[in-house]
């Protein structure tokens, strides 16, 4: 076990089951919402070692959700990945400006998705492996 907790917001059911999957294998807690109006007291309360975001998800509400997250000084240094294969180049460098660490635009096999995880993870929590 990692020990790590990776909070997945999401609104495509199948997505977030192959987040979860793919995560839960590899060792890392996974909690799933997809109510946006829930989002930031469970990350402001307790705050996960990731969050991903499915571009789905990222309404208009979206954006600011990763702006307030940011602009918060328990959680400001907290890392975001934003998902989505319909992302636009403006979505991408939408969700970038906003604060996102990283944008997935292409469907990953999933060992390459847990290892850019990972890797986000590691560069935020350097002795965490």
């Amino acid at each position: 076990m990692t020990g790590q907790t990776i909070l997945i917001l999401s609104s495509d059911g199948p997505q977030a089951k192959f987040m979860v999957d793919c995560l839960s294998e590899a060792g890392y807690e996974t909690k799933v919402s997809d109510q946006n109006e829930i989002v930031l007291p469970n990350i402001l309360n307790k705050t996960p070692s990731l969050v991903i975001l499915d571009w789905g998800f990222l309404n208009s509400k979206g954006l600011q959700i990763i702006r307030t997250i940011r602009g918060g000084e328990k959680n400001g240094h907290l890392p975001m990945l934003v998902m989505g294969t319909e992302m636009r180049e403006e979505d991408v460098l939408a969700s970038l400006e906003a604060g996102a660490d990283i944008c997935l635009t292409e469907r990953l096999h999933p060992r390459v998705f847990v290892a850019r995880v990972h890797s986000l993870l590691r560069r935020n929590h350097p002795l965490a492996h």
